[in-house]
């Protein structure tokens, strides 16, 4: 099972670098996905807002957003409030990649999804939604036992 999740990441990550942008992967382009959405209907997004989208850790989040930045995808300013938040701006160039990220997204899931038919398609969600559940479980029963150790 984690050679199907590696493969369908590296596919992805493959198809926008060689679609959109080398420097841009598919994870990349989903964060930027969230951050124009958010500026777009006027909302805030942050560093920890990535951060508990994708349960990863800060460290992570914090080197793909730095090479987002040095790209000239997204800005981060300090939040006026708290300068410890950092806010989430998409650019000019951030907001034209996405179009096309979304683009490529939308053909590669088709691709991706080709000779399912929906009944697959719905018993693999219901199956995938059930492993995600049981993960979590997992991941919060373990965050307990270090706290009580």
């Amino acid at each position: 099972m984690s050679e199907v999740s590696r493969t369908i990441r590296r596919a992805l990550d493959a198809r926008v670098s060689a679609e959109v942008a080398p420097e841009l992967g598919g994870i990349q382009g989903m964060v930027l996905g969230r951050i124009v959405a958010a500026n777009r209907e006027d909302r805030d997004i942050y560093q920890r807002d990535i951060e508990k989208w994708l349960h990863i850790q800060r460290s992570s989040v914090t080197s793909m957003l730095q090479n987002m930045e040095q790209a000239g995808l997204i800005t981060r300013s300090a939040v006026q409030k708290d300068a410890r938040l950092k806010r989430l701006q998409a650019t000019p160039k951030g907001v034209a990649y996405h179009d096309r990220v979304h683009n490529t997204i939308d053909r590669y899931e088709t691709e991706l999804q080709a000779g399912l038919s929906q009944q697959e398609l719905e018993t693999m969600c219901r199956g995938l939604n059930i492993l995600l559940r049981n993960a979590q479980v997992i991941l919060d029963s373990s965050a307990e036992i270090r706290k009580e150790q």
